[in-house]
């Protein structure tokens, strides 16, 4: 009786154990994939339209309904995401895949337009509205610089000689002024 009871104990403490280990594989997270697959970076200085497109695979035997995939922008710089629309009017709005056949996959293009200046990634999730299970895709890098080398040369430019305009201008003005008192 001592063997059956400590047979029956070791059974339950293993199946105990065993429980959250197989619990920890969720099944639906295998069953959809997501990938940012164009552009595969961004960089260069705003404003700057682009179409991120997005990869949503079903690897499953059996075919997926009502998904939505999304797009999500964190500035890095400043540790928050964006209010709707700062990325253009689009950008946030939610694309519905009313069903994925098994083994398939589709592409969802999402414009965006940049217009700050700073580093974010861009994030791409898919969720399963049936499951209420979200996957994410590994995030897009962007980098969008205030000035670019070529531009210094023209901003230089601009800075010598708007300032030479005006004192050339002043200059002008006032001995057109000091003549005009002589003539009277």
């Amino acid at each position: 009786m001592k063997k059956i009871c400590s047979v029956i104990v070791s059974l339950l403490i293993l199946a105990n154990c065993a429980v959250p280990a197989f619990a920890a594989t969720n099944p639906i997270a295998q069953n959809i994939g997501v990938e940012i697959t164009s552009p595969t970076s961004i960089e260069g200085k705003p404003v700057y339209n682009a179409d991120i497109e997005i990869t949503v695979k079903n690897m499953t035997d059996h075919e997926i309904s009502n998904l939505i995939c999304y797009l999500m922008i964190v500035d890095l710089g400043r540790d928050m995401t964006y209010p709707v629309d700062e990325f253009g009017t689009e950008a946030y709005q939610t694309r519905s895949i009313t069903s994925l056949p098994a083994h398939g996959e589709c592409i969802v293009v999402i414009p965006v337009k940049i217009l700050y200046v700073g580093h974010f990634q861009f994030s791409a999730s898919v969720t399963d509205l049936e499951n209420n299970h979200t996957v994410t895709a590994d995030p897009l890098s962007v980098n969008m610089i205030a000035v670019s080398e070529l531009n210094k040369p023209l901003v230089v430019s601009v800075a010598v000689v708007i300032p030479l305009l005006i004192a050339g201008y002043v200059i002008l003005h006032t001995n057109h002024r000091k003549g005009s008192k002589k003539h009277n």
